[in-house]
């Protein structure tokens, strides 16, 4: 597994050893077609140029039609839908995620009824997900906390012996009430805590000095009590198409990797003018 950065800026991770996986893993060995005289091979990336470049020319067409035959714009998100649904049937972007399966039962910031809801699907040993914590998140909800429901979900496929005890910490840290305090100290201490190389002492040091009762949160982590739960989370954006963090779903539309602010805030300034809300 490498820790190298992806484009968009994810840290991706390998399906045939992710933990914690539940679900069953792909064939270490696979059939290899081997190439005749009268065969000609194409690469995937070669493939997927091709789509792109005719869905895009399709796209035109239709952009084309509308403008010559209207004099009302063309419906900008008509065509971002149709872009979408192309790059999904053509297997190159994630589908719309269901809400209710994308929040399920875990821990999020903001009204529960906010107009926004993004679902981030995160590893704490992942470099681009903590400096989206510091460089985007944090500033985001400061300006528009208020009208986001920011939900966190586990995704521990980076650097994974830190990763997946981080996160049952984490979670065990929730039993206490301090589930985004703990959280937020993982982020801001991530050098150190990926110095630590995972060591359950590192884990009851940062729950001590945040005053958690460390007689009950030690055995909760060392007895791996909330693996399930993690794994729920991890497998459940592995059945949605991630395979890097961070990974987000804004109101159900796929983004990935540690975008810039400005991108995050174009998103939520479109969603509160969609929503007919003054910001």
């Amino acid at each position: 597994m490498s820790d190298q950065p992806q484009t968009p800026e994810t840290e991706s991770e390998n399906p045939t050893d992710a933990t914690p996986q539940t679900e069953t893993s792909l064939p270490t060995e696979q059939a290899v077609i081997q190439p005749t005289d009268d065969m000609v091979l194409i690469s995937r990336t070669t493939i997927n140029y091709v789509v792109i470049a005719v869905m895009f020319f399709v796209v035109g067409l239709i952009i084309g039609a509308v403008s010559f035959s209207s004099s009302e714009n063309v419906n900008q998100e008509a065509i971002e839908v149709a872009i979408q649904n192309a790059l999904v049937d053509a297997g190159l972007a994630q589908p719309r995620g269901d809400m209710q399966v994308l929040v399920d039962d875990d821990p999020f910031l903001g009204p529960e009824d906010a107009p926004i809801v993004i679902v981030e699907f995160s590893a704490y040993a992942c470099p681009f997900c903590g400096r989206h914590f510091d460089d985007t998140l944090v500033p985001l909800l400061e300006n528009y906390g208020e009208h986001i429901r920011y939900v966190y979900r586990d995704f521990p496929s980076i650097n994974q012996d830190v990763s997946v005890p981080a996160a049952l910490a984490a979670n065990c840290a929730r039993e206490q009430d301090a589930f985004w305090s703990y959280h937020e100290t993982l982020f801001a201490d991530q050098t150190n805590m990926i110095q630590s190389g995972g060591a359950t002492s590192y884990f009851v040091q940062v729950a001590a000095d945040l005053g958690l009762d460390t007689a009950t949160f030690t055995p909760c982590l060392t007895n791996d009590t909330y693996i399930e739960e993690v794994s729920i989370d991890f497998n459940t954006g592995r059945s949605m198409g991630i395979t890097g963090t961070p990974s987000f779903y804004i109101n159900g539309t796929p983004h990935s990797g540690a975008q810039p602010y400005a991108y995050f805030e174009t998103i939520i300034r479109r969603e509160l003018t969609e929503a007919g809300i003054d910001f």
